[in-house]
């Protein structure tokens, strides 16, 4: 029995040959498998009647090298049998052939083996086969093709023709035509295609023959031509402002296609016209750059730039005025019908006075001068081209000044009388008086009106001065002087008394005192020269000694005329009473008044009595008022000491006594200071160092001294205080840089301080903001994004931060699309959600213009970007602070829809999760398909 053979064959399915299938081949294994078995069984049940009946199995077949599609004709005639051949059976690669007849027919799709088999059964049951393997082959085809024309330009049709392929072998059953890898639709063997644009254009042409064997041929096609020239005129030739010019581009060509686009520009601005001409109208003097752009059909360009000078004469600035000789307030009508353009008109007429702008811009003005002088009108035309002139003309305003005078009643007043001055006398001949001020002494007496009324309080002579001025600003001034007199007062004082003792209460009475023409307003008492601080009319003091004093009485009456008496009062018997000199007292050593010791020193003190003569006197020593040494006074130099243990100030006093109530004392201001405090320990002992916002920090200082007994601790953060113990706990509530000082002072007043330099912020490391994209033109009905960003928060940092927008948008601007932004047309505030430590987050603000009147406005958006530490928005830090400036489309054709612009913004966003369900959908059909 042959062993039959398996041969792989080429079958189409779609564009790929398709392996044999596990099914099939398992298949054929059992059919072995069976037909083996078969045969074995066979042979022994038979074997006596094979012995009677011979069959043999032969077949032949034509042609021997087939062909795909060619017919094929099996033969067995050269079978063979000892009786006769009942059955034939044909199997073609294991498939059954419906065909039982001595020979078979069949055509062979694909190239490749195919195994057939035939089966031969006598009559008597005996069987017999042959298997032949049958190679159907040949060369594949030739992929060639031609197009015409062979240089070809845009827009041209060009046909491309596949009758130069070949397929030697068979007959091509399929053609495939791509153009820049781009399938055409179009299987035929010739295609007709229009190119846009010059350019190498691939194209690339796949055949496919009968039995499946294909191949392809690229050729690079260009598409070139020589380019448009742009070119244009315009009318009129010189145009002035105002003026309709039409630019005419029909000059323009191209020699190998045609002129598919037209631009204008007019000094560098798009016109939006993209028609062959362009109507503009120039608004001022200038030269501009008038711009064409033309592009063909196939894409190639050409520009073309005429500089435009639009020009004339300017217009002249004239103007006349009435009256000539004007006064002040006198209304006076300036006119400026005499200014000319002589090739245009004047759109506008300015009036300045002075330089200042007056803000009426018609051809008149009416306008009075308060005042008398120069005045320089000027007056300046622009036409409608934007020239210009200007005129300036002096204006005199002109007239005699007023003059100043007064009257006073009555004639020579005393203090306190009233006074009334009347500028009656004043005149102002070519005006009137629109201004009175009063002055006495050159101080301004609020009261305007032509009379004043005045009291003068003292005796003496005063200026009154009159200032008048006109309604035309001229003024002159009167000065009188005023003459204010009269009697003064007279003092007098009586005392009870007559004869005090010593302890005695003595009452001073100055009733008596008389001011015949005013009154007193005043009382001073003295006793031996010394001011006894009392003000009223009686004054009571007791002596506590023996002696003979002199009392003083002063007095002053409401002018301020003064008058005084003295009287000797005797206390006590006159042999009772030492008749001492005057003395005074003269520092010695100490020089100076300030004196500065140690602790433990000795401290010595010495003065010097000046009199004529050695006074009977008590000298004593007084430290802080306490009495610590006294003596008689023996010589002229007084002399004492003492020793000074505590550090502090002590205020040191040497003072001589006498009988009735003589003294004389020299102060000295003792600082008592040792060494200074030492600070033995800090705490902390790093003078620089962070803080988050609320963090707490202890401060310490420890410090000795061996001489002052107690130490007061300071503490202050920024200058204000904060302590007073030698710790500190101190809590900062916001960020920013702090100066901590603690201060130490010993009993003398010597300090010694510590400072640290606190830096508090709210994170320990700042987010980082980066602007990743932002808009410049918006379209109205179409949603724009302004701007995009991210923010990150490091992961060194231990709270979350919030993000937050700020800005205010223009009237008919809205928000449409944000993340976590607020809606609408006013101004809005836009939080971000939390970003926590380590991660990092976006925003995006997308706006849409609802008004069409804004198209070709430019819109300024300002914004602020923030951040704060989670639920603290007081300690914010600003990210950026900016104007936005976009520009409102002009035209519906610029507006051109599109996407979102992408960028590089961190987050899971919508694309990226497409992109993962189309991931994951395609690896689980790639799974159901095995491969």
């Amino acid at each position: 029995m042959s062993i039959e053979r398996r041969s792989n064959r080429s079958h189409r399915d779609g564009d790929r040959p398709q392996a044999m299938t596990l099914r099939s081949l398992v298949g054929s294994s059992l059919l072995i498998i069976a037909v083996c078995t078969a045969a074995i069984a066979l042979s022994g049940a038979v074997g006596g009647a094979a012995a009677q009946e011979n069959v043999t199995a032969e077949f032949s077949y034509t042609p021997s090298d087939p062909v795909p599609d060619e017919r094929v004709a099996f033969d067995t005639s050269a079978s063979t049998a000892s009786t006769t051949i009942d059955e034939y059976r044909w199997y073609v690669d294991g498939s059954r052939q419906y065909n039982d007849d001595p020979t078979l027919t069949r055509e062979f799709d694909t190239y490749g083996e195919y195994d057939v088999r035939l089966e031969v059964e006598g009559e008597n049951g005996t069987t017999a086969e042959q298997i032949r393997t049958v190679t159907v082959a040949g060369d594949g085809p030739t992929a060639a093709f031609e197009y015409d024309p062979a240089s070809p330009v845009p827009d041209e049709r060009v046909t491309f023709d596949a009758a130069q392929s070949d397929s030697s072998h068979g007959e091509i059953a399929e053609y495939r035509w791509y153009v820049e890898g781009s399938r055409q639709y179009n299987d035929d063997s010739k295609l007709t295609y229009e190119f846009d644009e010059y350019g190498e254009y691939d194209v690339e042409l796949f055949i496919e023959d009968n039995g499946g064997k294909s191949d392809t041929v690229i050729r690079t096609v260009t598409v070139d031509a020589d380019g448009p020239t742009a070119d244009f005129t315009y009318d009129p030739a010189a145009p002035v402002p105002g003026d309709r010019v039409t630019f005419d581009a029909s000059s323009s060509t191209s020699p190998e296609g045609e002129v598919a686009e037209y631009r204008w520009y007019v000094d560098g601005s798009r016109q939006y016209n993209d028609d062959p001409t362009l109507t503009y109208e120039f608004d001022e003097y200038g030269e501009y750059d008038v711009e064409l752009f033309v592009k063909d059909n196939g894409g190639k360009s050409d520009t073309v730039i005429q500089t435009v000078s639009v020009d004339a004469d300017g217009p002249t600035a004239d103007f006349t005025y009435d009256p000539e000789a004007p006064v002040p307030d006198e209304r006076v009508t300036f006119d400026a019908a005499g200014a000319t353009s002589p090739e245009g008109e004047i759109v506008e007429y300015r009036w300045y006075v002075d330089g200042s702008r007056q803000y009426n811009d018609d051809p008149t003005l009416t306008r009075e001068f308060d005042e008398y002088g120069e005045y320089d009108v000027e007056l300046f035309v622009e036409d409608n081209g934007g020239k210009s002139d200007t005129l300036i003309q002096s204006v005199s305003v002109a007239g005699d000044g007023p003059t100043a005078e007064f009257d006073h009643a009555p004639s020579t007043p005393a203090p306190g009388e009233q006074v009334t001055f009347d500028a009656g006398p004043s005149t102002a001949p070519d005006g009137e008086i629109v201004e009175y001020r009063w002055y006495v002494d050159g101080s301004r007496q609020y009261n305007d009106d032509s009379t004043l009324t005045y009291e003068f309080d003292e005796y003496g002579e005063y200026d009154v001065e009159l200032y008048v001025a006109d309604n035309g600003g001229k003024s002159q001034t009167r000065t009188k002087t005023i003459s204010v007199d009269g009697d003064g007062p007279r003092a007098n004082f009586t005392f009870s008394p007559d004869s005090p003792e010593p302890s005695d209460r003595v009452i001073f009475d100055g009733s008596a005192s008389t001011a015949p023409e005013t009154e007193i307003v005043g009382y001073d008492w003295y006793i031996n020269g010394e001011s006894q601080y009392g003000d009223d009319t009686e004054f009571s003091y007791t002596f506590s000694e023996y002696g003979i004093y002199d009392v003083e009485l002063e007095v002053e009456d409401s002018g301020g005329k003064t008058d005084r008496i003295v009287r000797t009062i005797t206390v006590g018997d006159e042999a009772d009473i030492v008749d001492n000199p005057e003395f005074e007292l003269a520092r010695d050593a100490p020089s100076t008044r300030s004196v500065e010791v140690r602790p433990g020193e000795t401290g010595t003190f010495r003065a010097e009595i000046v009199a004529e003569s050695l006074p009977v006197a008590e000298s004593r020593l007084l430290v802080d008022g306490d009495v610590v040494a006294n003596r008689s006074v023996e010589s002229v130099t007084q002399r004492f000491s003492h020793d000074f243990t505590a550090l502090g100030e002590r205020n040191v006093e040497l003072e001589v006594v006498g009988p009735a109530g003589r003294s004389a004392t020299v102060e000295w201001t003792v600082r008592v200071q040792g060494d200074k405090p030492e600070i033995e320990s800090v705490r902390p002992t790093t003078q620089r160092f962070d803080l988050m916002t609320g963090g707490t920090q202890t401060f310490g200082l420890t410090a000795t001294s061996d001489q002052s007994p107690t130490l007061d601790y300071q503490w202050t953060v920024d200058g204000t205080p904060v302590g007073s113990t030698d710790t500190l706990e101190y809590t900062f509530a916001e960020a920013g840089m702090y100066t901590v000082a603690g201060t130490v002072t010993d009993a003398g007043g010597q300090t010694v301080s510590q400072t640290w330099n606190v830096s508090v912020s709210a994170f320990r490391s700042r987010p980082s903001f980066a602007s990743q994209s932002t808009a410049d033109q918006l379209s109205p009905g179409t949603e724009s994004e302004l701007f995009t960003f991210s923010i990150r928060n490091p992961d060194v940092n231990t709270q979350d931060a919030n993000v937050e927008i700020i800005t205010e948008l223009p009237n008919g601007v809205s928000i449409t699309g944000a993340r976590d932004v607020s809606e609408g047309d006013a101004g809005l505030q836009a939080l971000v959600g939390t970003v926590s430590p380590g991660s990092q987050d976006s925003m995006r603000l997308r706006l849409q213009v609802t008004d069409e009147s804004l198209r070709g406005e430019e819109l300024t958006i300002p914004y602020q970007i923030r951040y704060y530490p989670r639920d603290n928005p007081d300690q914010y830090a600003v990210f950026a602070e900016e104007r936005l400036t976009v520009t409102v489309s002009p035209d519906r054709a610029d507006e051109t829809a599109s996407p979102p612009t992408s960028d590089s913004t961190p987050g899971f966003t919508l694309t990226t999760a497409l992109l993962s369900l189309l991931s994951i959908s395609v690896l689980g059909r790639r799974s159901r398909n095995g491969n």
